[in-house]
């Protein structure tokens, strides 16, 4: 019997404070000001354009301020004018000229009396253009290509997705095409061609143009090729030199490997052999060889490892006789 009190106790108390709380959250639903948006609608505007928000109230209440926030920052904004019903907020350039999502939150005392979102768009002229192209430098490969990426942006470094143009000038043929757009960036792929040498590239619109960029078009993979000596004599005196030269050499589309390249010659007798290295200069590499000090036949052939290699050579060396 006593639980059945308690219990009873209770509950009585819990419908009280219920009902005490569903009345003071209607008192304060009721004690909010009914606030009305007029004017024309604002769902977008470009970057730093004046915006102000007006609104009705239903009766002078201080203290209802605007929340407007961005994606950099958030401040309050105090009515301009409060008479006659109406609320004026003027919102600070500051804050419409980063392009994206502007929100505005109306506010009295902690509740949220209304919200708005408000697009802010880039603006339409285009003030500068970044462009990154890379890599530096690609090869004569079919597979091989560079890209470039272009973004353009408006005084307020907004990107701005204005049309763009390519142009690319090889060996004084002019070639122009539209990149590809994908969100804020404009791309394009850079082809190789068979042809080494430069490349050069532009983007550009109707405001503004880049800097020019230069893309290194390289030999790819040398070819085989033939080597050939020269001497004055074939006396074995441990003093005369044999020069031992490379024809050009190239790639698969005829174009001179790049200067430097080095080239490994490997010398061999019957019972020993050795290894001498000359760089190129206009795709011909050079090794002066001394002759041996005994009489014997020497073959040679030439590398670049891994990609090419040559014919061999066969020298006889004889002794010297008076």
């Amino acid at each position: 019997m006593i639980r059945l009190f308690i219990l009873f106790f209770f509950l009585i108390v819990t419908l009280v404070s219920c009902n005490k709380v569903q009345k003071a959250d209607s008192i304060k639903i009721s004690s909010l000001p009914v606030v009305k948006y007029i004017g024309e609608p604002i769902d977008t505007v470009l970057a730093s354009s004046p915006v102000v928000i007006k609104y009705t109230i239903n009766n002078k209440i201080e203290g209802i301020t605007l929340e407007v926030s961005n994606s950099l920052s958030s401040t309050l904004v105090l009515p301009k004018k409060n008479k006659a019903g109406i609320l004026e907020y003027f919102i600070d350039e500051m804050y419409t000229q980063k392009a994206g999502v502007l929100s505005c939150n109306l506010v009295h005392k902690g509740q949220i009396l209304d919200t708005k979102q408000i697009t802010i768009l880039p603006q339409k002229k285009t003030i500068n253009l970044e462009t990154y192209l890379g890599p530096s430098y690609i090869s004569t490969l079919p597979n091989d290509y560079a890209m470039l990426v272009s973004i353009p942006f408006d005084k307020y470094d907004n990107p701005n997705m204005k049309p763009l143009q390519v142009q690319t000038l090889n060996n004084t043929i002019l070639k122009e095409q539209d990149p590809i757009a994908v969100d804020i960036v404009n791309y394009d792929i850079i082809p190789s061609k068979k042809k080494s040498g430069k490349l050069f590239i532009k983007v550009k619109n109707e405001d503004i143009s880049s800097k020019r960029l230069e893309l290194a078009i390289r030999p790819s993979f040398a070819q085989n090729f033939m080597i050939e000596y020269r001497q004055n004599n074939n006396i074995a005196d441990g003093k005369e030199l044999t020069s031992v030269t490379t024809s050009q050499i190239k790639d698969v589309y005829g174009n001179v490997i790049a200067n430097g390249s080095l080239v490994r010659f490997r010398i061999q007798d019957a019972n020993t052999s050795y290894f001498g290295y000359a760089k190129t200069i206009n795709g011909v590499a050079v090794y002066k060889m001394v002759h041996p000090k005994k009489p014997k036949s020497i073959s040679i052939q030439a590398f670049i490892e891994g990609f090419a290699k040559s014919n061999y050579i066969e020298l006889n060396y004889v002794a010297h006789v008076f």
